[in-house]
């Protein structure tokens, strides 16, 4: 199976080609920082370390209609026909706190299921289409290229998609940095979201060029790459959204306390605010 780089590591790192040097700036993927504090946040916002880092510049979301790249997929026989049928059964999801996860559990929760009633079964996207085919579990939910694959390879069928079904166009990619590096290297920090949005804005501007990119950059099978819906880069930060994400990670309860969208957001992301 290929790697799980060309849903996250490309879209991160293809991203900036042709940035310049930032000179130490620290980021991570937004919705993996686990927070320091006694009880480590393993999803998404920094709570409870609200203010120790801002988003610096959007790179990805979810699309707004299917087909998308998460999805909760069973055997292409499978008995299962509906997310209903699915509770109680056993479920392989990459984190049990992630924001993927919690974007599926809503889903259950919408079609009438209670998440706690499902078995979350811990295993890295590349080992879920062999725990599937061996009905090691019953369903995964995945990314892609995993999701295309399962579907090209006649062994998966979609129940649902969980990013789309959950939050439609939901942020799901972001780079971060501390903000009291937003603040001391304010420049610095400008040129890197200028140049994560001249990046999109270049991969979004010639959908096949984008597709060459990508085989370039993780070697997937070209035939595979165009079956693939393209990332969703977008590097526009819909308040609403965010704000959408922020909500269902506290109900979901991986948010301590309730908070707003814009404080997790640092000044040089601003003028990409839209409403």
């Amino acid at each position: 199976m290929a790697s799980h780089r060309f849903s996250r590591n490309f879209s991160r790192r293809v991203i900036l080609k042709g940035a310049a040097a930032l000179g130490g700036l620290q980021i991570a993927s937004p919705f993996i920082i686990r927070a320091r504090a006694e009880t480590p946040l393993r999803v998404g916002m920094v709570d409870p370390m609200t203010g120790v880092y801002a988003a610096v510049a959007q790179n990805e979301v979810a699309q707004k209609q299917s087909p998308d790249t998460g999805s909760i997929q069973v055997l292409k026989d499978s008995p299962y026909r509906t997310l209903a049928d699915l509770a109680g059964k056993k479920i392989a999801v990459s984190g049990l706190h992630s924001q993927k996860t919690v974007s599926m559990q809503t889903v259950f929760r919408n079609a009438g299921v209670d998440p706690a009633k499902l078995q979350l079964i811990e295993i890295p996207f590349p080992s879920q289409f062999d725990a599937l085919k061996s009905k090691q579990v019953d369903a995964v939910n995945t990314v892609d290229p995993y999701t295309t694959q399962l579907l090209a390879a006649g062994l998966g069928r979609v129940i649902a998609w969980d990013y789309v079904d959950a939050i439609p166009e939901q942020p799901l990619g972001a780079w971060f940095a501390k903000s009291a590096f937003t603040k001391s290297n304010p420049d610095t920090v400008a040129r890197f979201n200028k140049s994560i949005r001249e990046s999109i804005d270049y991969m979004m501007a010639d959908g096949e060029r984008a597709r060459r990119e990508v085989v370039a950059y993780t070697g997937l099978d070209p035939a595979l790459v165009k079956d693939m819906p393209i990332i969703a880069w977008d590097h526009k930060v819909r308040l609403d959204k965010w704000q959408a994400v922020v909500d269902m990670m506290h109900q979901n309860g991986e948010l301590q306390t309730t908070h707003k969208a814009e404080e997790f957001l640092a000044d040089q992301i601003k003028p990409s605010v839209t409403k």
